[in-house]
């Protein structure tokens, strides 16, 4: 029972920190979970190379056009299923993100070993880079959708910054 009203406590909070504006519920994604701005514009589907161009525009101006506001909305949707998992708890997601996990610190092996053989691991999708995967796969819904999403952004660079209050 205990751990229903802290949900509760927490959603209030998110209610009431949470901004009405998709541009500024990006800028707070990004502040809240330690999200660089490059990072973002990657999880929205843009290449590095756009990301890269793009890091310093105003948000707000991108997401005039349509493909990218709904790119970016894909990725909102999947930032609160993520933060719904954590019981709101956004301090919690960052920490998963950022901090130091036994499971997910050590690399994974390339190969794998199945029955008729040593078989290598595709490291990336021969279609597209990991920004097109993800946002695809968050657009698909299901439960890959949000193990991706975690995946993506624990694999952000050190020294992203961190989740503040």
């Amino acid at each position: 029972m205990r751990i229903y009203g802290k949900t509760d406590g927490l959603a209030k909070k998110f209610d009431a920190a949470y901004p009405g504006e998709l541009s500024a519920r990006l800028r707070w994604w990004s502040k809240t979970l330690g999200i660089d701005r490059v990072r973002l514009l990657r999880m929205m589907g843009m290449s590095a190379r756009q990301a890269e161009e793009r890091k310093g525009e105003d948000i707000k101006e991108m997401l005039k056009s349509p493909d990218w506001e709904a790119n970016a909305q894909v990725l909102e949707g999947g930032l609160h299923r993520l933060l719904a998992l954590f019981h709101y708890d956004w301090h919690a997601l960052a920490e998963r993100i950022h901090g130091p996990v036994a499971e997910t610190a050590q690399e994974e092996p390339s190969r794998v070993t199945r029955r008729k053989g040593e078989v290598k691991r595709l490291r990336y999708t021969p279609d597209g880079d990991a920004s097109d995967l993800l946002i695809n796969r968050m657009a698909a819904g299901g439960p890959q959708s949000l193990s991706a999403l975690l995946a993506h952004l624990a694999a952000s660079p050190a020294g992203a910054g961190r989740a503040e209050s």
